[in-house]
């Protein structure tokens, strides 16, 4: 987008849905040995957004892709998890976690080297302190 509002294809930013906007910023075209690239399968972290905080001890992501391959999700750099499917979207329950500053990378799940497409959120835990304990 330029500082008119405007995408590379001419369409005001006002005029794109919100989805229609986090899709086509997620877009990405790959070779993968055939005479066409193809594009990469959008996928978008629904919850949390983007800064948003998070008050509870228990937490669930969802994820939103038209991938049918499996999604997964890493925080703050920690090893892939699979998400589960359900109601057309991808969910991830995550719980144990400190108040702080996070960050989540969801990614459809590359099949052998194909590059595959990814989004990172930043979002912050803030826990309410522990009551003190009744003597």
């Amino acid at each position: 987008m330029n500082r008119t509002g405007r995408t590379r294809d001419g369409v005001k930013q006002a005029e794109q849905g919100p989805l229609m906007r986090r899709l086509s910023l997620m877009r990405a075209k790959i070779w993968d040995g055939r005479d066409e690239p193809r594009e990469l399968p959008a996928i978008s972290l629904d919850h949390p957004k983007r800064e948003e905080s998070i008050l509870f001890p228990e937490y669930t992501f969802r994820v939103e892709t038209a991938s049918p391959e499996p999604v997964e999700i890493s925080i703050d750099g920690e090893g892939w998890k699979e998400c589960r499917r359900s109601v057309g979207y991808w969910w991830y329950d995550w719980s144990e976690y400190q108040s702080g500053l996070h960050q989540a990378v969801v990614r459809v799940r590359p099949r052998g080297r194909e590059k595959t497409a990814s989004q990172t959120c930043l979002f912050r835990v803030d826990l309410p302190s522990a009551p003190p304990a009744v003597r």
